[in-house]
C-alpha cells in the first residue's frame, strides 16, 4: 500500500508553525482530535471478513488531492490534528470465511481511503485548509473470474 502520510518528519518546520500559530490565534479553532472506540465495532456474534487495525495518528506530512506532499500543522499541546485511521492487515489477501463461496468468484481485501480537511503549510508559507487522503477501512471485494481464466492462471502457477 502506498503511504499517504508520515508521522516522523526529520526536517519538520516546527519553529515556523509555532510562529504562525502565535501570529494568528484564530487558527487554534482548527485543532482537531478524533477518538477511538473503546471496544471493537463488532460484537462476539460477528466476525470481520478482512482483518484491520485502528489507530490514532498525528500526521506531520500528507498527500493532498493534487498528489502533493504538504506539512500538516502540529504544535504539541498547543495545536494537534489527530486522525483515526483503519488499515488492512492483509491488503490483497483473500477474505476470511467466504473465499471460494461460489465457483468462479474470488475475494480480496482492499484498503479504502477518505479525504479529510486539515490545516497545512502551503508552498508560499501560509497556513491553509486542504484535503488529505487517509486509510479509512478495509473491505472485502468479490469478483467474478471466468472458469477458463482461473484454469489458465492455475496452469502458470
Amino acid at each position: 500500500m502506498k503511504q499517504t502520510f508520515c508521522e516522523d518528519v526529520p526536517n519538520y518546520p516546527q519553529e515556523f508553525v509555532n510562529q504562525m500559530l502565535a501570529k494568528n490565534s484564530s487558527l487554534l479553532n482548527y485543532a482537531y482530535e478524533d477518538v477511538l472506540a473503546l471496544s471493537p465495532r463488532f460484537d462476539n456474534e460477528e466476525e470481520p471478513l478482512c482483518l484491520s487495525m485502528e489507530r490514532l495518528i498525528r500526521p506531520r506530512m500528507a498527500i493532498n488531492m493534487k498528489n502533493q506532499w504538504m506539512y500538516i500543522v502540529q504544535a504539541g499541546q498547543n495545536f494537534t490534528q489527530s486522525i483515526r485511521i483503519e488499515t488492512c492487515r492483509e491488503q490483497g489477501g483473500k477474505c476470511r470465511m467466504i473465499d471460494d463461496f461460489a465457483e468462479g468468484y474470488v475475494t480480496m481485501c482492499k484498503q479504502k481511503f477518505i479525504y479529510r480537511v486539515l490545516s497545512a503549510v502551503s508552498e508560499n508559507g501560509e497556513i491553509i485548509r486542504d484535503y488529505f487522503r487517509f486509510p479509512a477501512s478495509c473491505c472485502c471485494h468479490v469478483q467474478f473470474q471466468a472458469i477458463e481464466e482461473k484454469a489458465r492462471i492455475r496452469s502458470f502457477s
